[in-house]
């Protein structure tokens, strides 16, 4: 098991839906320094303990100064907030889905720092790091089917499959929804097909058919049932 480290983590996006639960369990090492990142107009809060910095994405000036001496920096913006984009090549660069090639490029070509591609993932021992320079590091806490999620969720709930309203699609006829979607201008079609192809095989859900890193980095194995009760609980 890799020894736990402190780390500066700056975070953007640290009060939505998926930014809150990360900030708290960064927290909740009480290891580690978190900082964040917020928009001038933004009316968000975040938990005692975190650093908030305050200004415009747009304004290079201003992230320079806030991500100096930062270790990390997580990006979790909402899908709608897409075309947000924080430009500051020496510090750090955002990417999203098929756009993320041509900053791993730039990065590249400047020369002056290396890029990790990370799926779904947490910080790194700097003594491991090298491992994975200007490559991809994938590791999984759970490769389930849609059907293993709903059994999980009845046993959670309590509750049998006829208390259900139940719709299935084949992953093919999804993905055909989601491209026609697109094509009449409504964005969430992209998410739609994200999820779509997450389930075809082959296609980016199964990280667990490529190198895994859960043993080189020292995870522990997850109980996903467990994890399935504590968010109906925390749901209720």
């Amino acid at each position: 098991m890799a020894d736990k480290q402190s780390r500066k983590i700056a975070i953007v996006g640290g009060s939505g839906s998926v930014g809150s639960p990360t900030v708290e369990a960064l927290l909740s090492h009480g290891i580690h320094t978190v900082t964040a990142i917020s928009r001038s107009e933004s009316t968000a809060t975040f938990p005692s303990g975190v650093t908030v910095k305050i200004g415009s994405y747009n304004d290079e000036e201003f992230l320079v100064v806030a991500l100096r001496g930062q270790d990390v920096l997580i990006l979790q913006l909402e899908f709608m907030a897409l075309d947000s984009q924080i430009r500051c090549e020496s510090w750090c660069t955002i990417g999203l889905m098929a756009m993320k090639n041509k900053y791993r490029d730039q990065i590249d070509s400047l020369g002056v720092s290396s890029w990790i591609g990370i799926v779904n993932g947490p910080c790194l021992p700097d003594s491991k790091l090298s491992a994975f320079k200007n490559d991809f590091v994938y590791f999984s806490s759970f490769l389930v089917s849609q059907r293993d999620v709903f059994d999980s969720v009845l046993s959670g709930t309590g509750t049998k499959e006829s208390d259900w309203a139940i719709e299935s699609d084949s992953p093919d006829k999804a993905a055909d929804a989601a491209k026609e979607a697109i094509r009449q201008g409504n964005e969430m079609g992209n998410v739609n097909s994200l999820f779509a192809t997450l389930s075809m095989v082959g296609d980016g859900g199964d990280y667990e058919a490529k190198v895994m890193g859960n043993d080189f980095l020292g995870l522990e194995q997850e109980d996903f049932d467990k994890v399935v009760k504590d968010l109906v609980e925390k749901m209720e």
